[in-house]
């Protein structure tokens, strides 16, 4: 019974996995895609309409997360409320509000049901806990980001091609995680060379990632990671580490590529967004001019693929990868009450 217990508690967690996966995709992703879009055609409304929707990702991540965990109702909608809650509460606050709203969900199905006054006590709940993970708990998820910023910091002041390498490698892994890129960036005030590894390393999992799971995906579910977010591998990778293998290496070598022999430049912004809505590339190419194409579709797409995908093709031909490994699951509801059974 206890290892039927453990079993379905790590099957509940794996899938909220999914819920904040889909939840930063509907709402940081596409809202970027939209920003983008509206910059290069000059079309305000769609900037407009793009900020509005990252200024949601709280409440999507909330949502997603608790779906994907087996809530609905009042449960569902008061997730919605600790996402938002804790919403740009410091560099971490995705992986904050992650923690935050599994902790709601598992309390507030402790009480659904069981009193006169749900309506009331489930969003009183919710919000105190979503308070208390604020005061408690965020200090510590941001130090976190801090103690990563600082050694991707101490990195810059190495030569070229050992600060690329581990620039590159660190973003792209970062990249992956609930600790969004883009605020490491933004911490660090990356720009330079160091922006362009750190683009490297991140288009490098991203597409990389994309092309491997082409057997396994949807071209869409490919797309979706190719320029979307990595994160939608994140479940994955948990499962299957060896699969990250074949995209880090390739880092290692885009990374000083892009720094050393290309020499592109990029900066703060881009360096957390890699491929997603092309923000890294147009990021240098904002910074160098339009004669920065060659080496972005080199360095940064052409090799990522390439790279990765042969690796992926030995890995698994000598059985280290395996149909399935890289399956992009479909957001669906996990009752949480299989972890109790």
């Amino acid at each position: 019974m206890a290892s039927k217990r453990k079993r379905g508690g790590e099957h509940w967690l794996l899938h909220s996995l999914d819920g904040l996966a889909y939840g930063v995709f509907v709402s940081i992703v596409l809202g970027q895609l939209l920003i983008t879009l509206g910059n290069e055609i000059g079309w305000s409304d769609g900037v407009s309409w793009g900020e509005s929707i990252r200024t949601l990702a709280g409440p999507a991540i909330g949502i997603g997360v608790a779906w994907a965990s087996g809530t609905s109702g009042l449960t569902l909608l008061c997730a919605a409320l600790t996402g938002a809650i804790l919403s740009g509460s410091g560099a971490g606050w995705v992986l904050l509000a992650y923690l935050a709203v599994l902790v709601s969900v598992v309390c507030s199905r402790l009480i659904e049901g069981k009193t006169p006054i749900d309506i009331f006590l489930i969003p009183i709940l919710s919000i105190a806990l979503a308070l208390l993970m604020a005061r408690f708990i965020a200090p510590y998820v941001n130090w976190l980001v801090s103690w990563l910023a600082l050694q991707i910091g101490r990195c810059l002041g190495y030569q070229t091609i050992w600060m690329s390498m581990l620039v590159a490698a660190v973003m792209g892994l970062v990249s992956l995680s609930p600790i969004m890129a883009v605020s490491l960036s933004a911490l660090l005030g990356l720009d330079g060379l160091a922006a362009g590894a750190a683009i490297a390393g991140i288009c490098s999992q991203m597409l990389g990632l994309a092309i491997m799971s082409v057997d396994d995906n949807d071209m869409g579910d490919v797309i979706a990671i190719g320029i979307g977010t990595p994160l939608l591998q994140f479940k994955n990778v948990l499962l299957h580490p060896l699969i990250l293998i074949p995209t880090l290496l390739t880092s290692l070598v885009t990374g000083p590529l892009s720094a050393c022999v290309f020499q592109l430049s990029g900066n703060a912004t881009g360096a957390g967004m890699g491929m997603t809505a092309l923000a890294g590339p147009l990021s240098i190419v904002s910074v160098m001019g339009p004669d920065a194409w060659l080496g972005i579709i080199i360095v940064d797409i052409l090799l990522p693929i390439f790279i990765s995908y042969s690796f992926y093709r030995l890995f698994k031909k000598l059985g280290w990868i395996h149909p399935g490994d890289l399956k992009v699951s479909r957001l669906k509801m996990v009752p949480i009450e299989r972890t109790v059974r």
